[in-house]
C-alpha cells in the first residue's frame, strides 16, 4: 500500500495519506447502550468517529486502520 491508497472507516473511505492521529478505544460506558466503544480518527483536521458493540471489534477497527498505515 502506498499513502495515495483508501480504506474504510466507519461509512467513508479515506485517504490514508489524510489520516493524521487515531484514538485509543474509547469506553463511554453503560449509558451508551449497544454502542459503547467508540474510536476516532483525525482526517484533514475533522474527526470521525465510529461506535462499537464490543471492545474486541473496536480494537479490530482500530487496528484495521494502524495496519494499512503501516504498510503504507
Amino acid at each position: 500500500m502506498n499513502a495515495d491508497d483508501f480504506t474504510d472507516f466507519a461509512a467513508y473511505t479515506i485517504r490514508l495519506a489524510h489520516i493524521s492521529a487515531i484514538s485509543d478505544v474509547v469506553d463511554c460506558g453503560p449509558q451508551a447502550g449497544s454502542s459503547r466503544y467508540q474510536v476516532n480518527i483525525i482526517v484533514a483536521g475533522v474527526t470521525l468517529s465510529e461506535a462499537y458493540p464490543s471492545e474486541k471489534s473496536a480494537l479490530q477497527a482500530r487496528s484495521e486502520i494502524f495496519d494499512a498505515l503501516e504498510n503504507c
